[in-house]
């Protein structure tokens, strides 16, 4: 996972991404989401985000460290996505929970630190044309954001 040093919300940092199969490094802007009011817990964060587009839009660290693949079946592709290209997409960054079921997908939340403020989601469905998507999130100054977004679908 990418690290930076952030206190903030406001604060705007760079940070840099190993790209895969190479040394160099690429130092971009980072934006982060302004935040007025902390977070109650993750799960409350989480029902909002997924269910309120406008929401979700707010709370994305931009650009989004986008991946593709599942570095094994497929090789695994790294994008930084802007706001307009998150726009752009066809099917829902993350699927509301009415969709859930609609689409036969389950999900699993774990807090990798509670401390530091790191959680993952990650939708998925068990078939033979799984859909595999994997959310990085971090809280920030007590709310908050999603970091990285990973589609390992097969």
């Amino acid at each position: 996972m990418l690290e930076a040093a952030r206190n903030h919300f406001t604060t705007a940092a760079v940070f840099s991404i190993l790209l895969l199969g190479s040394s160099a490094s690429v130092a971009v802007p980072m934006t982060m989401p302004v935040c007025k009011k902390p977070d109650i817990s993750f799960q409350t964060f989480l029902r909002r985000f997924a269910d309120d587009v406008a929401f979700q839009r707010s709370r994305i660290v931009l650009p989004l460290v986008a991946r593709a693949g599942d570095g094994v079946t497929t090789e695994t592709t790294i994008a930084l996505w802007s706001l307009a290209r998150i726009r752009a997409l066809k099917d829902p960054l993350i699927y509301p929970r009415n969709a859930l079921k609609r689409e036969h997908l389950d999900q699993h939340i774990e807090m990798l630190d509670d401390r530091q403020g790191y959680a993952e989601l990650f939708q998925f469905r068990d078939e033979a044309d799984s859909v595999k998507l994997l959310y990085r999130f971090r809280r920030h100054g007590g709310c908050w954001a999603l970091e990285e977004f990973n589609d390992i679908s097969e």
